[in-house]
């Protein structure tokens, strides 16, 4: 606020009054943590030297804008080479349209701004490259040109798959039940499955199978075993199998 004072003889002597309780006897006082509480007219008293004067003004109404707010909304995890991550930004408590400064793990400031009666924008999320990504809104400024600083970071995993491994005999003999075969170890789902010259005995479900080799010799078997990690990641691995007789004949 600033006392546009003339003539008269100084020492002057100031009074202000104000919405939210405002009161300074400063010739030009600051409000600091300005909210839209100090909105509303002020009110200046000048007395000079003289004792004269007491001359009241008041300002025009005095405006204080709200600052504008930003909030991120989407998905957190994901996984290697799913559909790509619908991040929205949206901004509030200004006047549209809303400038969006953001950054990707204290990268490089990339500015977007939205348009016509939106309130939001909308950021893709990659998913080629496994690993932690924080997506950090560093300011939000509306139509107003009021800027708010405040930090707001989303942070999104995105996870490698699971490696699958099938580990057992190869090759096995015909008609031979008992072969058992192992998945990858400390998965949450394991599903099994089997093509060919063979079947699973038992659970399919399990991170160890039992395989009953059918009667055809020299020929194969197929097993695929799908996984789901911990993080709802999925992946899947086929490996064949030869069924052939390995005993060698006993002449009597």
């Amino acid at each position: 606020l600033t006392a546009n004072r003339t003539q008269g003889m100084p020492p002057y002597t100031y009074t202000w009054s104000g919405p939210n309780g405002f009161s300074s006897n400063d010739e030009n006082p600051v409000i600091p943590n300005i909210t839209t509480l100090n909105s509303g007219v002020y009110y200046l008293t000048v007395t000079d030297g003289y004792g004269c004067g007491n001359i009241t003004g008041n300002t025009p109404y005095v405006y204080v804008n709200s600052k504008p707010e930003a909030i991120v909304t989407g998905d957190t995890v994901a996984c290697l080479n799913d559909p790509p991550l619908m991040l929205v930004f949206t901004g509030s408590n200004g006047i549209r349209p809303y400038t969006f400064t953001y950054n990707i793990n204290g990268g490089t400031d990339i500015v977007r701004t939205t348009t016509g009666n939106n309130d939001t924008i909308v950021v893709w999320v990659p998913t080629s490259v496994a690993g932690t990504y924080n997506y950090n809104i560093i300011s939000i400024l509306d139509s107003n040109s009021c800027n708010n600083p405040a930090m707001v970071t989303h942070t999104v995993h995105l996870y490698d798959l699971p490696v699958v491994t099938i580990s057992g005999a190869n090759p096995v003999c015909p008609s031979h039940a008992g072969n058992i075969y192992s998945g990858t170890a400390d998965m949450a789902i394991y599903d099994w499955s089997i093509t060919g010259n063979g079947t699973i005995s038992g659970a399919s479900d399990t991170q160890n199978i039992s395989v009953l080799s059918g009667a055809d010799c020299n020929d194969t078997f197929v097993l695929t075993l799908r996984v789901v990690d911990s993080n709802g990641c999925e992946n899947t691995h086929s490996q064949s199998f030869l069924v052939i007789d390995t005993i060698a004949p006993i002449w009597t």
